[in-house]
C-alpha cells in the first residue's frame, strides 16, 4: 500500500495521521488548532487530498508477515538485513507479545522439565508451525490441536509452555494464551490478533453460558480458525481475508463430543481438530524430571519459568525465517516441503495408520518441519530428545495405540530382573556377608540382594548401573513413578541412595524393588 502527505515540504507518517492527528494539525495550523469544526476537518482532509508526492510503505493491519518482514504483536518488526522496507503498524499492539527475561533463561528453565518428554517437546515444535504456514503448499487448513484430559493432568501447563514461545503474562493463569470465555463476535478479532502465531485457548468448559451456546461457539470457532478467511461485516473495520494461524486448545472432553450437531458436522469438526489425550496416570510428563519430587512440582516450576521468560523463541524463529526467505524463498519452500514429505513417508509406513485422516497426518508433518528448523537454530536443543521419536510417540498416543518408548518404560523392571538373572550368584546376598567390603570390591560387584519389609531388592553400584544401562536415568524415573525404586528426596532429589553401611562405607547405589520373592 502506498500513502503519503506533504504540505510546505513537511512530511507526515501514517502513524502521525492516525494516532496523533492533533499534533499534525498543530504543525499545519499552529498552536491551539483542533479538529472539532467541520471547516477544520475539511481543511485537514484537503491537505491530504492535495498531496502529490508519496513514500512507499506496507501497512500491517495485523501481526505476522507483512511484505518481506514479520511484525510481532507488540509492534516490533523483523526485516531482512540491508532492506529499507517501510512498515506502518496499524493494529492495536498487545503487551503480552513483548519480550520478557532472556532466551538463555527460557532454555534453561524449560529444558529442566522438557528434556526426554515427548509430549512437551512436540507441543513446543508445534508452536513454531504458524510462522511457516506462508511457505507451505496451498490448500492446507490452519492446524488445530486440542489437549484433552481430566483435571490435574497438566494440560493447561503444557499449553502455557507452548504459548510462551510467542507471548506471556505473569498476571494471567493462561500465560500468553487466552480462555474460551468469549462470544462469537470475538472470534475473528482474536484470530487476526494471532496471525502467523500460536493462539492458545484454555478450558473449553468456560465457553458459552449453557450447553447450546457452548456447542455453537465451538462449532463456529473450529471452522473459522481452520480457514484463512474472516467473516465480512456490514459495519466496522474490514478484517483481513488471509489469516494463517495455529490453535492449541485444552478441554476435559474432545470438542467433537461437545458439538450438538449432525454426524456430518461432527465429522467435519473432528477432521479439522487433532485430539491428543493427556494420560490421567502420568499426566503430560512421562517421567518425573530430575531435581523434582513429583510431576506437580515440576509443572509448578515450569509455569514460573514461563511467567518470567517468554516470546524470545518465536521472535528469533521468525527473524531467521525472514532472513532465509529474503535470501532464497524458493529454497526455503523446498526445504519445508522436503521435511514434510519425509515425515509423511514415515507415517505411511507405520503399521495401523491407513485409516488416519490425511489432514491429521499433515499437521504432524508440519510440526516435524517446524521443529527441524527450530532445532537447527538452537531453539529446541538436541539434548531435549529426538524429534522424530517424540512425534511418533505422540502420534501413536493420539491414535490410541500403545506407546512405544523403547526399553525405558514398562520394561524397565524386566530389564533389571534380566540383569540379576544373568549375573546369578555373582550378586551378593547381604545376609551372607560377614561385614562391609572395601570400596574397590564394592565397585567391582554387579550388585547386592537384600530383603526389606517382605520385599526383595537389588542394589547396584551407581557406576556399574550407568555403564550397563545407557538410559539409566529414564529407567529409574519410570521405576520411581511406579513405586519400584528407593530414591533420595530433599531440595535436590537423586535417583541413587547412599550405600547401606552393612555393605560398604562409601559409594552410592540404585535401589530397585524386585518383588516379594
Amino acid at each position: 500500500m502506498n500513502y503519503g502527505t506533504a504540505s510546505r515540504s513537511t512530511w507526515f507518517s501514517l502513524e502521525e495521521l492516525l494516532v496523533n492527528e492533533k499534533a499534525v494539525l498543530a504543525k499545519l495550523s499552529g498552536p491551539g488548532s483542533t479538529l472539532l469544526m467541520t471547516k477544520s476537518k475539511n481543511r485537514f482532509k484537503k491537505l491530504i487530498e492535495d498531496a502529490s508526492d508519496y513514500r512507499p510503505a506496507n501497512v500491517a493491519e495485523h501481526p505476522g508477515w507483512c511484505g518481506k518482514s514479520f511484525v510481532f504483536g507488540d509492534g516490533t518488526i523483523a526485516s531482512p538485513k540491508n532492506h529499507d522496507e517501510k512498515i506502518i503498524v496499524a493494529f492495536e499492539m498487545n503487551p503480552k507479545f513483548a519480550l520478557a527475561g532472556t532466551l538463555e533463561a527460557w532454555l534453561t528453565g524449560v529444558g529442566r522439565v522438557v528434556a526426554n518428554q515427548p509430549l512437551p517437546l512436540v507441543m513446543l515444535a508445534y508452536a513454531f508451525v504458524p510462522a511457516l504456514l506462508r511457505f507451505i503448499p496451498a490448500g492446507i487448513f490452519n492446524p488445530q490441536i486440542e489437549l484433552v484430559g481430566e483435571p490435574e493432568t497438566g494440560k493447561s501447563t503444557l499449553a502455557v509452555l507452548a504459548a510462551s514461545v510467542w507471548a506471556g503474562d505473569p498476571d494471567s493463569d493462561t500465560g500468553g494464551g487466552e480462555t474460551w470465555n468469549r462470544t462469537l463476535g470475538s472470534l475473528d478479532p482474536l484470530k487476526v490478533s494471532h496471525s502467523d502465531m500460536l493462539l492458545m485457548l484454555d478450558e473449553v468448559n468456560m465457553a458459552g453460558g449453557n450447553a447450546r451456546e457452548q456447542a455453537d461457539l465451538i462449532r463456529s470457532a473450529t471452522f473459522r480458525f481452520a480457514s484463512t478467511g474472516t467473516r465480512g461485516r456490514l459495519a466496522g473495520p474490514v478484517m483481513s481475508s488471509d489469516v494463517r494461524m495455529a490453535l492449541l486448545s485444552t478441554s476435559n472432553e474432545a470438542l467433537s463430543q461437545l458439538v450438538k450437531a449432525s454426524k456430518t458436522v461432527v465429522g467435519a469438526v473432528s477432521s479439522r481438530m487433532v485430539t491428543i489425550n493427556v494420560s490421567k496416570a502420568s499426566g503430560f510428563l512421562d517421567t518425573v524430571p530430575d531435581h523434582y519430587e513429583d510431576a506437580s512440582e515440576a509443572a509448578a516450576e515450569l509455569r514460573k519459568d514461563c511467567a518470567r521468560n517468554y516470546a524470545h523463541p518465536g521472535r528469533i524463529f521468525a527473524a531467521r525465517l525472514v532472513e532465509a526467505a529474503a535470501e532464497d524463498e524458493d529454497k526455503l519452500r523446498r526445504q519445508i516441503a522436503k521435511g514434510m514429505a519425509a515425515f509423511l513417508e514415515q507415517l505411511r509406513h507405520r503399521r495401523g495408520t491407513d485409516g488416519t485422516s490425511e489432514r491429521v497426518k499433515t499437521v504432524f508433518t508440519m510440526i516435524f518441519a517446524a521443529g527441524t528448523l527450530a532445532r537447527r537454530w538452537g531453539l529446541l536443543p538436541e539434548e531435549w530428545g529426538g524429534l522424530t521419536k517424540s512425534l511418533l510417540n505422540v502420534f501413536d498416543r493420539m491414535e490410541g495405540r500403545s506407546v512405544t518408548t523403547g526399553d525405558t518404560a514398562s520394561s524397565a523392571l524386566e530389564r533389571v530382573k534380566k540383569y540379576a538373572r544373568e549375573h546369578g550368584a555373582a550378586i551378593v546376598r547381604v545376609k551372607t556377608m560377614s561385614g562391609p567390603v572395601s570400596f574397590k570390591k564394592f565397585s567391582g560387584s554387579p550388585g547386592y540382594l537384600l530383603r526389606r519389609d517382605g520385599k526383595m531388592a537389588v542394589l547396584i553400584p551407581s557406576d556399574r548401573f550407568q555403564l550397563e544401562f545407557v538410559d539409566h536415568k529414564a529407567m529409574m524415573q519410570e521405576l520411581r513413578r511406579l513405586g519400584l525404586a528407593k530414591t533420595e528426596g530433599g531440595k535436590k532429589p537423586k535417583l541413587t541412595v547412599k550405600t547401606p553401611s552393612a555393605i560398604c562405607a562409601e559409594g552410592r547405589v540404585y535401589w530397585i524393588l524386585l518383588g516379594t520373592d
